[in-house]
């Protein structure tokens, strides 16, 4: 799926595809912190940020959180 995230860590546009993969409906409402496994979300959250400062393009594949633990501790 297909999520664009603000520089707030919100989403502001996700398909149906990631909509039903993460679970994370209505769009608006959660971060994507939120849906990233504890183990992949240091690696993402630099990637973003990197994407960020440099204006650039992020693709990367994550595992999604399990029963609500992600990985914003």
């Amino acid at each position: 799926g297909v999520a664009v995230v603000n520089y707030q860590d919100e989403i502001v546009f996700a398909n149906q595809q990631f909509q039903d993969f993460t679970g994370l409906i209505p769009i608006g409402l959660y971060c994507l912190s939120q849906s990233v496994h504890a183990d992949d979300y240091e690696r993402v959250s630099a990637g973003y940020q990197l994407a960020l400062r440099t204006r650039a393009r992020m693709c990367t594949e994550y595992r999604t959180a399990e029963n609500g633990i992600s990985g914003a501790h």
